[in-house]
């Protein structure tokens, strides 16, 4: 389906063309193969006579008029649902993508250089951020610009396939600090100028991947506190059921809820509201069972703790996480649990599984990353080759 406006050379047919025209109109509204004395027949030959019709003119067009809505709202609704269904982008899952689990609540602005964030900060508007699957960001001199064309002709083609405009849709890459380089690279791009609705849309579905690119996007303005506090590792156990016991015995103990108080308190809850807010946090505690691998392909069970938050405040979630990471996780017959590092998946970024469990590439119809070792092939070690080469895809 195109939405392209009629070209120059195609004829346009209105209602002066229709049936319903008059006379005189109908022949203005002929092309140049109409001569002058073809009009001066026209207008000297007697009027024909009346055709009957089953409603005048004006009523049929106000027949037609008075379904334009419907079938408009019709129309837009199957233009939704050919963004979800066109193989252009991949269709999400039942129940919708999987969520890409943060660090922490800022994460998509880590080792970003500070002036770039306040620049980020200080645009107006409607903004969002981007963080491109399979993207690594160790030689941003060559593939930033070309991915943040990639980002802005995805957004543009969603808004296009939801007749909204888009056309001043601006795309920013990361900078990285200089200097802190081991440290890491900056991931996120900054997408801005966005219109509303292509904002709100964009932001809904969440991860959008196509044959350029594949992304997931986060609200700029809205920062929210990861429901994934840390990972234990050193269980022998494979019972999930016998590990999380573990860990709500430890977070019920009375001196770990004591400490929650104390750092709740800190905040401007009350009392009145930091007491149930505890008891809820730590009856929330989830253990879920990655089943991770060392060399040799030896199993070492990894569990991922997950919990609501029961603070907004980023500094005291901050000093929830670090005081349960430190406790002790042990029990007779299933050992001892150590917080281990989270290890982030080299296609989604998430850091719940490592790459060879992201289950992004199990999704049919993906446009992104596969599972196996990506090929860096847009990048090379010396120069010359590879610099926004073929085959380039994230």
């Amino acid at each position: 389906m195109s939405l392209d406006p009629p070209q120059p050379h195609e004829q346009v047919f209105t209602v002066q063309h229709s049936m319903h025209a008059p006379p005189a109109q109908q022949a203005h509204s002929l092309d140049n193969s109409v001569t002058m004395d073809d009009h001066a027949t026209l207008l000297a030959s007697p009027s024909p006579a009346p055709v009957q019709t089953d409603a005048p003119p004006a009523n049929n067009i106000l027949a037609h008029l008075a379904v334009a809505e419907t079938n408009i709202n019709i129309n837009m609704m199957d233009i939704a649902a050919g963004v979800l269904n066109t193989p252009s982008f991949t269709p999400p899952p039942e129940g919708g993508f999987y969520p890409i689990h943060l660090s922490h609540s800022a994460q998509m602005f880590d080792h970003l250089d500070p002036n770039v964030i306040n620049a980020w900060i200080a645009v107006p508007g409607d903004k969002l951020l981007a963080r491109v699957f399979g993207y690594d960001g160790k030689d941003p001199i060559s593939t930033a610009p070309v991915l943040a064309e990639h980002i802005k002709a995805a957004i543009v083609k969603i808004a296009f396939l939801h007749n909204l405009p888009a056309g001043g849709i601006r795309v920013s890459p990361p900078t990285l600090t200089k200097g802190k380089e081991h440290l890491g690279y900056p991931l996120s791009f900054l997408v801005h100028n966005v219109p509303t609705l292509v904002k709100g849309i964009v932001i809904t579905r969440h991860v959008w991947s196509c044959p350029s690119i594949t992304f997931e996007a986060r609200d700029f303005d809205s920062l929210t506190l990861p429901t994934i506090f840390f990972a234990l590792q050193g269980f022998t156990s494979d019972s999930v059921e016998d590990v999380q016991r573990i860990i709500f015995e430890a977070w019920a103990r009375d001196e770990t809820r004591a400490k929650l108080v104390e750092i709740l308190a800190e905040t401007d809850m009350t009392y009145q509201q930091i007491f149930p807010a505890v008891t809820a946090f730590v009856e929330s505690v989830e253990a879920k069972l990655i089943e991770w691998k060392i060399q040799g392909g030896t199993p070492l069970p990894r569990y991922n703790v997950f919990a609501t938050s029961p603070t907004t405040c980023p500094s005291a979630w901050t000093k929830i996480r670090t005081y349960l990471r430190s406790l002790t996780y042990s029990a007779p017959l299933e050992g001892t649990g150590y917080a281990t590092a989270f290890v982030p998946c080299q296609i989604c970024n998430s850091v719940d599984h490592p790459r060879g469990l992201c289950p992004f590439p199990l999704i049919p119809n993906w446009n992104g990353p596969a599972l196996q070792a990506r090929t860096r092939a847009n990048t090379t070690r010396g120069r010359g080759r590879g610099r926004g080469g073929r085959g380039m895809h994230f």
